[in-house]
Parts: structure tokens; C-alpha cells; sequence
């Protein structure tokens, strides 16, 4: 499915519902970045308590933070279609 991009462009300019889509995207993007920013310095301040120990607990609760390591691997070459809006 959309493996190629070989038509001219389209325009979707009187389609309510990509409008629409189109905003409650950016609004929902904007929502995420909001999350993540929020959730960054909350994991930093786990991690500071936590510090050299690889799991803590709290109540029922248990924080692990352990060294995590991972082979190197290459990637076959590849292609793909780019969904990207600006």
C-alpha cells in the first residue's frame, strides 16, 4: 500500500475532513511534546534518587534503572514513504 509516489501532487484543500485531521494532528502533536517535556525532568528525578542502585522501590511500586547494553548491528538499506507536514 503506497509503496510508490509517482502521481503529481494532489490538492486536498476543500476536504473538511483532512482539515480537520490536519489540525487534531498538530493539536495532538503539540499534546505529546507537552507530555514529554513534562515527563523528562520527573524520570531525572528518579534516576538522581535512585543513583548507583539498579532497583528501588516504592510501596507496590518497583523503579528499575539498570545498565542496559546492546549489540551493534547494521541496517540493510531501505525504503520508504515519509509522512511529514509543515
Amino acid at each position: 500500500m503506497f509503496r510508490t509516489d509517482e502521481e503529481p501532487p494532489i490538492s486536498l484543500t476543500g476536504n473538511a475532513r483532512i482539515a480537520e485531521v490536519l489540525k487534531l494532528r498538530a493539536e495532538q502533536k503539540a499534546v505529546k511534546k507537552a507530555a514529554e517535556e513534562a515527563v523528562e525532568p520527573l524520570d531525572a528525578e528518579l534516576k538522581y534518587a535512585i543513583g548507583n542502585h539498579s532497583m528501588a522501590y516504592c510501596g507496590s511500586t518497583t523503579i528499575s534503572f539498570k545498565l542496559t547494553r546492546r549489540k551493534g548491528y547494521s541496517v540493510a538499506p531501505t525504503e520508504y514513504r515519509a509522512l511529514r507536514i509543515s
